[in-house]
């Protein structure tokens, strides 16, 4: 199942993808509850630094929680025009050509 959230911070941008221990710490997932979880410290991926949590946008299966705001949404678009994915894609070819 695909399960993720794509987070913009004050400082930072990223997609975090979500385990079935993040699932079931959520619980229902609806965005009061993604909210909640996305601005806890008690994080493990060192996201204390970039907290609190602008906007979000969450997946989980065919559920699908849209950005808040359209200015986090067009930020996301902006940041990342190609995609998560490709850009993920992309970095990894640059640090692979490096190496």
């Amino acid at each position: 199942m695909r399960a993720y959230i794509d987070i913009v911070c004050q400082h930072a941008a990223f997609r975090h993808y979500l385990t079935d221990i993040d699932l079931h710490e959520i619980g229902e997932f609806r965005r009061e509850n993604v909210a909640t979880f996305s601005n806890s410290r008690n994080r493990p991926y060192g996201w204390a630094e970039y907290l609190p949590t602008l906007d979000f946008h969450a997946v989980c299966g065919d559920i699908d929680i849209p950005w808040a705001e359209e200015k986090y949404r067009q930020g996301w678009a902006e940041h990342f025009p190609q995609g998560w994915d490709k850009w993920l894609e992309e970095h990894d070819r640059k640090d692979s050509a490096r190496l």
